[in-house]
């Protein structure tokens, strides 16, 4: 995103500045989440064998060990999955901004004063909403069912 194209209400040097560093600092933060988070998952599922074989359990036996690693796995499905959408829907927005590039300046300057999603799609949005969830939430989810699967 370049910065200098936007009509901020504010158009200042400081406005700019500051919505700079919050743009940056959330893809940090974006970016590592979808890193821990699936390393988190492949930890999980090695650490509920590795207990459980250790226990002497078989770890199918566990019930709450065997939802722990199903969740783990439909994790990374989904995740694979919403990514591969995401990367075509933000692709298919790049492109029409090519093909289109007046309707895009047009478009643009239509929403300039409103709050949108602009340059993005409610879709895009949505989808990117939904995975951020994803990937905070099933993660603690399957660790916790790792921990409760210590007592049973």
């Amino acid at each position: 995103m370049n910065l200098d194209t936007i009509n901020f209400k504010d158009n200042s040097d400081e406005m700019k500045s500051g919505q700079k560093k919050l743009l940056d600092a959330f893809n940090i933060w974006s970016a590592g989440l979808s890193k821990h988070s699936v390393e988190a998952v492949y930890a999980i599922m090695a650490v509920n064998w590795a207990t459980h074989v250790k226990l002497g359990s078989p770890i199918l036996a566990n019930t709450l060990a065997t939802w722990s690693i199903a969740i783990c796995v439909l994790f990374i499905i989904v995740n694979i999955s919403i990514t591969g959408i995401l990367t075509q829907l933000n692709k298919d927005r790049w492109q029409e901004a090519e093909d289109k590039t007046e309707s895009w300046i047009d478009d643009f300057q239509n929403r300039n004063d409103e709050k949108s999603e602009w340059p993005f799609t409610n879709k895009i949005d949505n989808y990117g909403l939904a995975l951020l969830y994803i990937k905070v939430f099933v993660p603690l989810m399957a660790g916790g069912l790792f921990l409760f699967s210590l007592f049973k």
